[in-house]
Formats: structure tokens, C-alpha cells, sequence
């Protein structure tokens, strides 16, 4: 237990949308708590670049890869015994980007009822690790980002998905996570 009382072995996941201020807010957690960080990583995703020139296309791919690359990466911090911050969950993608693409038409609603319905066989189970904590954060829908923070995020470029998300402070313990839908910073 440290000075603000939270366990050594907890996980708290940071939720948002892109360019937010998850991995800023991750890093500061982490080392105030002293845990290890567990960031998002983009740069080996083999979807990523085809997604930005064809969402409709390659919609379906990317979500599925983020939610395997997500739920191995849940698991690998609960099998090293927690102590984690993560900047990005597994639980954004069903309530936020999948359905952003099955609203707008970029992902067909097969594709959409496919994913989640696989999300919620994977993920919405009493036998997956949730996070103990859960933090969204999120703009308030007129603000657009900061043009460093767009030319320095190579996920930025040219697309038609608003990076803007609504403000969201509810901090949602893991013992809800099941029961609770996750509607933050949609």
C-alpha cells in the first residue's frame, strides 16, 4: 500500500479519445504510484496506414486487432500481478470506434454485430481481469486538438472521424464493469 492507499497490485486503465492526454496522464500516475506503464502501441499495427486510406475497407480488421493486441495486454499485466497504468482499455473500442464506423456506415452492421458480440463473449465475462479502476477523460466536443499534437501522432493524419470527445470524470471501480456499459468520451 502506498501514501494514498492503493493497493501495489492494482490496474488503473486511462480512457479517452486520441490525443487526449492518456499517455500524459498515464506517466503521471505511474510514477506518482510508482507502477509500471502499459501504453498503446501503434507502430507495428498492420492495419493502421490501410485503415487511413479505406475505413470502410479495413474498419472491421483494425477493431479486431485492437481488441486481440487489448486483451492480450489486459492479461499480461494481470499474469505479471498488476502495478499497472494503461492508456488505453479494451473497453473503448466496442462503445466508441466500432459503433462511431457502424453509425457513419463505415463498418457494415454485420461486421458491427460480429465485433461485439465477440467483444462481449471475450471481455464481459466474470473470468476477465478488469481494471480496478477505470478514469475517462475526454474535450469538450468543440475544442479540437492541439496542431503539435496532431503533426507528432502519426494515428492523426488526414481523416473524416472527429477527434473530439465529451467530458467525462466518472471513475468507474471494477466490481460495475461487467454490469456497466462504459459511456465515456463518445
Amino acid at each position: 500500500m502506498n501514501r494514498y492507499n492503493i493497493p501495489e497490485n492494482a490496474i488503473i486503465t486511462v480512457a479517452g479519445t486520441v490525443g487526449v492526454g492518456k499517455s500524459t496522464l498515464t506517466g503521471a500516475l505511474a510514477e506518482r504510484l510508482n507502477f509500471q506503464t502499459s501504453l498503446e502501441q501503434v507502430d507495428h499495427n498492420p492495419y493502421l496506414e490501410k485503415f487511413y486510406h479505406d475505413f470502410e475497407r479495413w474498419s472491421f480488421h483494425l477493431q479486431i486487432y485492437f481488441l486481440a493486441e487489448r486483451f492480450k495486454e489486459q492479461k499480461k499485466m494481470f499474469e505479471l500481478g498488476g502495478g499497472f497504468v494503461q492508456d488505453r482499455s479494451i473497453y473503448e473500442d466496442t462503445g466508441i470506434f466500432a459503433k462511431m464506423h457502424a453509425d457513419q456506415g463505415t463498418m457494415s452492421k454485420t461486421d458491427y454485430d460480429t465485433y461485439t458480440s465477440l467483444y462481449e463473449a471475450m471481455v464481459m465475462t466474470p473470468y476477465f481481469p478488469h481494471p480496478d479502476v477505470l478514469i475517462c477523460i475526454g474535450r469538450q466536443p468543440a475544442v479540437d486538438p492541439h496542431p503539435d499534437q496532431m503533426t507528432t501522432r502519426a494515428r492523426w493524419k488526414s481523416r473524416r472521424m472527429s477527434p473530439t470527445g465529451s467530458i467525462c470524470t466518472d471513475v468507474i471501480p471494477s466490481g460495475s464493469m461487467s454490469s456497466a456499459p462504459v459511456r465515456c468520451c463518445a
